[in-house]
């Protein structure tokens, strides 16, 4: 399990659902079969994908994502 800060001093709050969609169609676009799940600005990756760097990219886009506090990347790499 990896846990990402993000917080940023002074940042406005920008509400889950908004993260979630955010996160979700980027992720959607370049890495298929992941789930997010966002509770007050952290987020939760769960899923499976076949290498360490999409694992890696996934998380790169949701801490880079406006709103989030931190992030859980519980996604397992699963070599089919």
């Amino acid at each position: 399990m990896a846990l990402v800060s993000t917080a940023v001093a002074g940042q406005k709050a920008v509400p889950d659902d908004a993260i979630h969609d955010y996160i979700a169609a980027e992720i959607a676009q370049q890495i298929p079969g992941i789930a997010v799940d966002v509770t007050n600005g952290v987020v939760t990756l769960t899923g499976n994908v076949r290498t360490k760097g999409q694992k890696a990219q996934a998380a790169k886009i949701a801490k880079n994502a406006p709103g989030v506090k931190s992030v859980m990347n519980l996604i397992t790499v699963a070599n089919p």
